[in-house]
């Protein structure tokens, strides 16, 4: 038996897989990150932290040891997926990394902050980041630091040890995150293939959703 884990991106929550969920039924799954949706996040968490919680999450679950798990993250959502792909649990099926920036290259971080301050309507407290590299003020719930942690690390030696099957998902044109990205770590990823969904954005899966889940469905059947 397989089921599809749903990690969503940073200022969404688990709603933004309502076309997912409605396709794969039962066997899929999403849930709000902690600082987003209904959770609340206490500590000032970085990506591993992250991925901890999401493990505890699935073991709590009680899926039978029968139960092979396919890991979907979108953006942030990716960086978590990542992290606990590269850890090879046995119960990972497959992976999907759906425009996540997993890699840290200060150019295209300067690029992905801009897009989520206008975003989260944070444009002149982030664009002050990419001046002083300060975010600690940033927001009063403590996901100021959350988000310059998460940003600035950086996961080429662990995408090079994933090894189950991997989908590298991406917009053409995603505003956030460039392709190029897509295109470095698909050759960092063994086992892993490379699908970039012509005009898309960073959205994809909000603005061409009927073309996204059959992208997604199809994949995750052939493996």
């Amino acid at each position: 038996m397989r089921r599809l884990v749903l990690l969503h991106g940073w200022g969404q929550d688990k709603r933004t897989w309502q076309g997912l969920l409605e396709t794969f039924g039962n066997e899929a799954v999403a849930w709000d990150l902690p600082g987003f949706g209904a959770e609340k996040v206490e500590e000032e968490w970085g990506v591993p932290e992250y991925a901890e919680w999401v493990e505890r999450k699935i073991k709590k679950e009680g899926w039978s040891r029968q139960t092979r798990l396919v890991l979907m993250g979108h953006s942030f959502g990716g960086r978590i997926a990542a992290e606990i792909a590269s850890k090879q649990p046995e119960w990972l099926a497959g992976l999907i990394l759906y425009g996540a920036p997993c890699l840290y290259r200060p150019s295209w971080k300067i690029v992905m902050i801009k897009h989520l301050a206008k975003r989260w309507r944070w444009f002149k407290l982030i664009k002050r980041l990419v001046v002083s590299s300060e975010l600690a003020d940033a927001d009063k719930k403590g996901l100021g630091k959350v988000f310059r942690r998460v940003v600035v690390y950086d996961q080429t030696e662990q995408l090079s040890t994933i090894k189950v099957p991997t989908l590298v998902l991406w917009g053409e044109k995603d505003g956030a995150v460039p392709v190029a990205m897509a295109k470095e770590m698909n050759s960092l990823i063994d086992k892993s293939k490379l699908e970039i969904v012509e005009d898309g954005g960073h959205n994809v899966h909000l603005s061409n959703p009927m073309l996204f889940n059959g992208i997604v469905k199809r994949w995750y059947e052939s493996i």
